[in-house]
């Protein structure tokens, strides 16, 4: 996953893992991206949003059953301070995913 993800950078989130290697533990269960990919989208590729992560950065709101949001949470708790964000951005971040996840599912039969 990583090779197709990253290309030649992938060898920048193995970094990471070497220096800590709970950050190869996967996001979602039965998903392939690890936490690993968090911090390598804020420094890296500038993610700056919780819905820019789990919607363009990994593709978890397509994939995880439902849509990632039981693991917002925890994601805007680690991006917090990667990008100085206090408890109320927090909360602002996950809200804003729901709403974004709602859009998703307005037209399910």
């Amino acid at each position: 996953h990583l090779l197709t993800a990253y290309g030649v950078g992938y060898a920048r989130v193995l970094g990471l893992i070497e220096a800590d290697e709970a950050l190869a533990e996967p996001i979602v269960e039965g998903l392939p991206y690890i936490w690993a990919e968090l911090p390598h989208a804020i420094q890296v590729e500038m993610a700056l949003t919780l819905d820019d992560f789990l919607v363009r950065r990994t593709h978890i709101i397509y994939e995880a059953e439902d849509q990632g949001v039981s693991r917002a949470g925890e994601v805007a708790e680690r991006m917090a301070p990667l990008l100085g964000w206090g408890p109320r951005e927090v909360e602002r971040q996950v809200e804003r995913y729901a709403e974004q996840v709602a859009l998703t599912r307005m037209y399910e039969g």
